[in-house]
């Protein structure tokens, strides 16, 4: 009888720690490139995954640069798979460095980074 009781109790608590990972909200991001130059376009994507809809969610973004006070970028929203995408140019000014990008969407947090180099921008172009 013991044994019985302690089965279902063990399947209880793994059916509600299953339930609670389905039903957390998470949200991922990434970058088109690792790298960038002034003026370039940056794109941030990912996909926002949770209970209910994921279609219209706001999706807010952060842009914390080396030293300086941070970029907000314009929300964006999710789509009827939960994904989303928008791009931000890298201010003209910006300083070199690395780079972090913070996105939250109903409770779910996620960041990446990408680094900022004046002088990749020049090398690129061959000079």
């Amino acid at each position: 009888m013991m044994e019985w009781l302690l089965l279902i109790g063990l399947i209880l608590l793994v059916a509600y720690l299953i339930w609670k990972i389905v039903t957390s909200p998470s949200v991922t991001v990434s970058t088109d490139k690792s790298e960038y130059a002034p003026g370039e376009s940056a794109t941030f994507s990912g996909t926002y995954t949770g209970p209910g809809g994921v279609s219209g969610l706001t999706v807010n973004i952060v842009v914390s640069p080396p030293t300086g006070d941070d970029y907000i970028v314009p929300a964006t929203t999710t789509d009827g798979s939960g994904d989303y995408s928008t791009a931000w140019t890298i201010p003209i000014d910006a300083v070199d460095g690395t780079y972090t990008v913070s996105v939250s969407c109903s409770g779910a947090t996620a960041q990446v980074t990408f680094t900022h180099n004046i002088r990749w921008s020049y090398n690129s172009m061959g000079t």
